[in-house]
């Protein structure tokens, strides 16, 4: 119900307001400062939508798919922010390890 969404969504305004003061804190990582709070957002707009389907029964499929939308986006600049700010592709396994795991477990 709506008591349950804004808990959530009160939790994740948290998480971005953690984030947006450890970016503040420490600007030396921009990039990686910026994807992680845009993940963040985008993980609580996710949250409020997949409620949505709940209070909105008659309008279910709009609300999930544009809750799993936002998480696919949301997860999408977590990986990016990861990858920009860890990963050395300079060596092959952070390249070939994600496309074996990937190319087994979608057969």
């Amino acid at each position: 119900g709506l008591k349950a969404m804004f808990v959530k969504a009160l939790a994740s305004a948290c998480f971005i307001a953690t984030a947006f003061v450890a970016f503040a804190m420490n600007k030396d990582h921009f990039e990686y400062g910026v994807l992680m709070i845009l993940g963040f957002i985008f993980s609580l707009m996710g949250d409020i939508w997949l409620d949505l389907k709940w209070v909105y029964p008659e309008s279910n499929d709009t609300y999930t798919f544009a809750g799993f939308g936002s998480f696919m986006i949301g997860h999408f600049f977590y990986l990016a922010g990861l990858f920009i700010h860890y990963a050395d592709f300079a060596k092959q396994l952070y390249i070939v390890v994600p496309a074996v795991i990937v190319s087994v477990s979608t057969k």
